[in-house]
């Protein structure tokens, strides 16, 4: 794995926090940053990626559905052809 070197400007308090943070778990203090950082990292991801999944089903569901909701000509109309798919 190779390193970049990045400069955050931090507010006092927190690099305070963080360097206890480190101190109290014996690590080094850019050690810590970087297991939070990567662990927010994989967060997001994972986070975007369930997100993703949701839209391609939607995607699907109104894809499947369209016809139906087209040729609806009150809700209850609809309801009744939704509950053909256990809607």
């Amino acid at each position: 794995m190779t390193f970049q070197n990045v400069t955050l400007s931090l507010p006092s308090g927190l690099v305070g926090t963080l360097r206890m943070m480190a101190l109290e778990r014996d690590a080094a203090l850019d050690d810590l940053v970087r297991g939070m950082l990567d662990r927010e990292a994989m967060r997001l991801r994972s986070a975007r990626a369930a997100v993703e999944a949701h839209e391609h089903r939607v995607s699907r569901l109104r894809h499947l559905l369209a016809p139906d909701m087209q040729r609806a000509t009150d809700w209850a109309d609809l309801q009744s052809h939704l509950a053909l798919y256990g809607v």
